[in-house]
């Protein structure tokens, strides 16, 4: 699921990003990101950080940062 929102008065948009594995919203500033966020993850959260194998991204939090819930899939539509 990918959802883009934009603001044409400041060049601002955001982007709400869930892949079925782990989302994340960014911030982009003229079509470039300047930051981002972790939501949530889809499944149950790794122990160790993935963030130094960079072909694991988009990224799972480990479970030590948010306890290793995972929410559950979803189904229908997103209105936005």
């Amino acid at each position: 699921m990918l959802i883009e929102r934009n603001n044409s008065g400041t060049g601002y948009s955001a982007i709400f990003e869930d892949d079925g594995k782990v989302a994340y919203a960014y911030l982009l500033d003229n079509g470039k990101i300047v930051a981002d966020v972790w939501l949530y993850n889809r499944a149950v959260a790794p122990e160790a950080p993935e963030w130094r194998d960079r072909s694991k991204a988009p990224f799972f939090e480990p479970s030590w940062l948010h306890f290793g819930r995972a929410l559950p899939a979803r189904s229908g539509r997103v209105r936005g």
